[in-house]
């Protein structure tokens, strides 16, 4: 499916303070903050080191998880509170990296998004990265995952899915669509056909 909306949501509050090396990847390793567990997560797009942010149910997992994608402020409190607050409703979600450095907010959105937005593979690279260490995680079922993502990442998610990854569903909140026939022609899945067919409307 496909779905975009702009409904505001309640802010939580949380600890964002531990970590997880990328060895660690298959360990139930984490701080527990209320009924949740949240753990940084290491993994690398070929040589590139990023840093993804996992958040869980309480209770045994595996769960249906969701990929979020970032706006390009990058893994900040806000993003980690909408995370948060999807598993309430009984999901993992996991925000992916895309930028592996910190975010210049001096240099503007410009400075971060501009070099994924003229490269597409280079994005689609990052995309799967995260999307592929989401899986690696034992709290999530691989057989039910779906992508989400706030501008610069609703395009995440769309450029996500037409890597043929394996996705449930996909919403692009308020995320930029491009209807070149160089990319809609690589979407393959069912979810894939309803993005590549809403990109041709456009």
């Amino acid at each position: 499916f496909f779905f975009s909306s702009r409904r505001r949501h309640t802010r939580l509050q949380g600890d964002w303070s531990s970590d997880v090396c990328s060895s660690d990847l298959n360990q139930p390793h984490g701080a527990l903050v209320g009924a949740v567990m949240e753990a940084n997560i290491d993994y690398h797009d070929e040589q590139t080191r990023l840093t993804g942010f996992l958040v869980t149910p309480a209770g045994a997992g595996p769960f249906p998880c969701i990929l979020v994608g970032l706006t390009w402020l990058g893994i900040n409190e806000n993003i980690k509170q909408r995370a948060h607050r999807l598993t309430t409703l009984g999901y993992a979600a996991f925000v992916a990296d895309v930028f592996a450095k910190p975010t210049d907010l001096a240099a503007g959105p410009h400075a971060m998004v501009d070099p994924f937005m003229k490269d597409r593979l280079l994005f689609r690279r990052r995309m799967r990265a995260g999307f592929d260490a989401m899986l690696a995680q034992p709290a999530c079922d691989r057989q039910k995952v779906a992508a989400i993502g706030y501008c610069f990442g609703g395009c995440g998610v769309l450029e996500l899915a037409r890597t043929g990854a394996d996705l449930r569903g996909v919403v692009s909140f308020h995320g930029e669509l491009d209807r070149s026939e160089e990319h809609t022609s690589e979407l393959q899945s069912p979810c894939n056909l309803v993005c590549r067919l809403l990109l041709e409307k456009k």
